[in-house]
C-alpha cells in the first residue's frame, strides 16, 4: 500500500517536469538556440584567437565553422578569414586556393567576390607572380586592380606601363584621396628614368686595369678576385728564370757534373774562374732566359685580363638593373601597396 502511494505521488511530478518536451516542436526550438549560442562562441573565439595574432589556433576554429556550418550564410567569410590566417603566416600558395574557393562560389560584383580577388592579386603580389598580376582579367577597369597592375609593372621595371597604368587607376578613382598617393609614384618614375646609369664606355675604359671594370660596375668580389689571381701570376713571373750556358763548349745541366765541386772554386757571380788543378776556361759563363718560362703565364694573363674587360662590358645591363632594382625597392617600401588595400571585405561576425 505505501508503496502504491508513493507512486501515485512521484508520477505527477514526472509528467509536470517533462511537459517541455511533449513537442517536437519545444526541442526543436531549445536546441536550435543551444547550438546558435555555441556558433556565437565559436566566431567570437576565433576572432579573438586571430585578432591576438594566433593564427594557427584561429586557423583550427575557422575549420571547425566550416565543418559544422557548410551551409551558413557566413561560409564565404569563414573561407576569407582562413586565407588571411595562410596569409599572415606566409603560406601564399595556400591563402590563394581559399582565395579562389571564394571566388568561383560569390556572385560577379559581391563584396566576397571583389575583396578575394583583390587579396588573391596581393598574394600574387607579395610572391613576385607579376606576369599573372598583368593578365589579369579587368572588363570594368576596377581601379583596384589597375593599382595591382600598376605595381607590378613598377617592379618589373617596366616604368612606361606602371605610369600609364597608374593613370589609368587614377582616372578610375576620381578621387583626390587616391590622387594624393598616386602622384608620388610619378615623381619616383620620373627620376628613375633620368637617374644616371653605367656607361659601356667607362667600363671599358676602366677595365683596362685589373679589377677595375667590376669595381665600375660595383661588383666588389669579382673585382677583388681579379686582382689577387693577376698578381699571383705577375708575383710568379718575376721570380722565374731559366738559366742556361753561354758559349760553345758543351756542359751537363747538372751543376754537379757542370763545375767539380771543390774548395779552391772561385767564382764572380756567374763567371767561373781558373782553380789550382783544374782546367777550366776562362770564359766560362751562364746566361738567364726568360722566354720559354713566361709564355705560358702571359697566355693565362691575357686570358684573365680581356675575359674580365669583356666580363665587365657584357655584365653592363645585368648591373643597371641591379641598379634599378635596389631604387624600385626603396620606393616601395616608402610607397607600400598596403596604401590602396581601403576595400570592404566580408565581416565573420553573427548581424
Amino acid at each position: 500500500m505505501r508503496k502504491l502511494i508513493f507512486i501515485l505521488l512521484i508520477f505527477p511530478v514526472q509528467i509536470f517536469s517533462q511537459q517541455k518536451y511533449l513537442s517536437k516542436e519545444d526541442i526543436k526550438n531549445e536546441w536550435s538556440e543551444y547550438t546558435s549560442f555555441q556558433k556565437s562562441e565559436l566566431i567570437n573565439h576565433s576572432n579573438i584567437l586571430y585578432n591576438e595574432g594566433k593564427y594557427e589556433d584561429a586557423l583550427l576554429n575557422y575549420f571547425q565553422f566550416v565543418y559544422l556550418y557548410p551551409n551558413d550564410q557566413l561560409i564565404n567569410a569563414a573561407y576569407f578569414k582562413i586565407a588571411k590566417c595562410y596569409e599572415m603566416l606566409k603560406s601564399w600558395d595556400l591563402s590563394i586556393n581559399y582565395y579562389q574557393k571564394i571566388i568561383s562560389t560569390a556572385g560577379n560584383g559581391s563584396v566576397d567576390y571583389l575583396s578575394s580577388n583583390y587579396q588573391r592579386l596581393y598574394s600574387l603580389f607579395k610572391i613576385g607572380q607579376f606576369e599573372d598580376i598583368i593578365n589579369s582579367p579587368n572588363e570594368d577597369n576596377d581601379p583596384y586592380i589597375q593599382v595591382f597592375k600598376a605595381y607590378a609593372f613598377f617592379s618589373m621595371l617596366d616604368f612606361e606601363n606602371a605610369m600609364l597604368t597608374f593613370k589609368s587607376a587614377e582616372a578610375a578613382f576620381d578621387h583626390r584621396y587616391y590622387s594624393d598617393i598616386i602622384k608620388p609614384f610619378y615623381r619616383a618614375i620620373e627620376t628613375v628614368v633620368n637617374a644616371p646609369t653605367k656607361e659601356k664606355s667607362l667600363a671599358l675604359i676602366t677595365s683596362f686595369f685589373p679589377g677595375g671594370g667590376f669595381f665600375y660596375l660595383d661588383q666588389k668580389e669579382s673585382a677583388i678576385g681579379s686582382i689577387v689571381t693577376s698578381s699571383l701570376i705577375f708575383s710568379v713571373l718575376a721570380n722565374s728564370n731559366n738559366i742556361s750556358q753561354k758559349g760553345s763548349i758543351p756542359f751537363s745541366s747538372n751543376f754537379q757534373e757542370m763545375i767539380p765541386l771543390s774548395n779552391d772554386l772561385s767564382s764572380n757571380k756567374l763567371s767561373f774562374d781558373n782553380s789550382i788543378g783544374y782546367d777550366l776556361p776562362n770564359d766560362v759563363k751562364l746566361e738567364e732566359k726568360y722566354t720559354s718560362v713566361l709564355i705560358p703565364p702571359l697566355f693565362f694573363v691575357g686570358l684573365i685580363y680581356f675575359g674580365s674587360m669583356w666580363k665587365s662590358v657584357i655584365k653592363l645591363e645585368e648591373s643597371n638593373n641591379i641598379l634599378l632594382k635596389r631604387y624600385a625597392k626603396r620606393v616601395l617600401v616608402k610607397l607600400p601597396l598596403e596604401n590602396f588595400m581601403d576595400y570592404e571585405i566580408p565581416h565573420f561576425v553573427i548581424k
